[in-house]
């Protein structure tokens, strides 16, 4: 019993020890920091390009053997690819052993039957934190993006090429859209051809408007037409879908306020109960049953809560 005590104790400090170097590594990186004094030597280069990765390549891991392994199991790739979509600076691999970590310290300071639970959530807290990342870089996209269209068409109409409409969007606009669309000018300035490159481009934003302006454009570089009426059209029919999607939260914000009070009554409720008899409350604590039982309530209000968000979201 001892020994495992401390074997476990062991993996856990060497986990948290490695996700440090890990995230330490990430952010002073060398190779990067002397590309960028190279960058910033020549003269060709814009101030923007500086804090851009143009670079096609895939680094899971600082560690070239972790590295090799991590790249044979498929959902680091995809991991990767979320990380990616987030802008987030850290590799696969500090993630995936700051949870590791996470959940082996849930494990060994939790008691059953909260240890398994508890150690899972721990061990999912970094890929919330990359989710709710990804989801808030996605809204500023989604916002930005009708001014971007517009800024093109301008552009197009007053006789500039597609690429400089897009170079204009990333030297006038801030992140997340300002970055991206530079990424995409530097990769055709690096030899890819404009399909190429809006391919990538929607690939590293999640983003259903970006989809339907890179389909038009392909489209319209195949079969011809009046890019700019294209592009302005969709721009305004983005703006009439964030118009109609307001108005759908508006009525759908009756639904989420329930939600809220159903979920917060059971806890107000067993708090009130705790301060006027904690013996009537306690049975839910000590008593193995009571224990169970408290566990199922939990689980029925998750499912009860996401079953109630499917029924308030409505995609448009």
């Amino acid at each position: 019993m001892a020994f495992s005590i401390a074997a476990a104790l062991f993996l856990t400090i060497f986990l948290s020890v490695a996700g440090i170097s890990l995230i330490y590594l990430a952010l002073h990186d060398p190779e990067q920091q002397r590309v960028r004094r190279h960058l910033h030597d020549t003269t060709f280069v814009s101030r923007r390009s500086l804090s851009i990765d143009i670079t096609r390549r895939r680094v899971l891991s600082d560690v070239p053997w972790l590295n090799r392994r991590l790249s044979a199991w498929p959902f680091v790739l995809t991991l990767a690819r979320f990380i990616e979509q987030a802008n987030s600076p850290y590799r696969p691999s500090t993630f995936l052993i700051v949870s590791l970590g996470l959940c082996v310290a849930g494990l060994l300071t939790l008691r059953p039957p909260f240890q398994l639970a508890g150690g899972v959530g721990l061990g999912l807290m970094p890929l919330a934190g990359l989710y709710l990342q990804k989801q808030r870089r996605l809204r500023r996209f989604e916002h930005q993006l009708p001014d971007a269209l517009d800024l093109v068409a301008r552009a197009l109409k007053a006789g500039h090429t597609f690429k400089v409409g897009m170079k204009m969007v990333g030297d006038e606009f801030p992140d997340p859209i300002g970055t991206e669309f530079s990424k995409a000018v530097d990769e055709i300035n690096f030899g890819n051809s404009i399909q190429d490159a809006l391919s990538h481009f929607s690939e590293r934003i999640d983003c259903l408007d970006l989809r339907f302006f890179v389909t038009a454009v392909m489209v319209q570089r195949e079969t011809g037409g009046n890019l700019a009426e294209i592009i302005d059209q969709a721009s305004r029919l983005i703006r009439q879908r964030f118009e109609l999607l307001g108005r759908v939260r508006v009525l759908s914000g009756e639904g989420k306020i329930s939600a809220m009070i159903l979920l917060a009554l059971p806890f107000l409720i067993g708090g009130a109960t705790y301060l006027f008899n904690p013996d009537y409350l306690l049975v839910l604590i000590t008593d193995p049953l009571g224990k169970w039982l408290s566990m199922l309530s939990c689980v029925l209000m998750v499912l009860g809560s996401l079953i109630i968000v499917r029924m308030v979201r409505i995609k448009i």
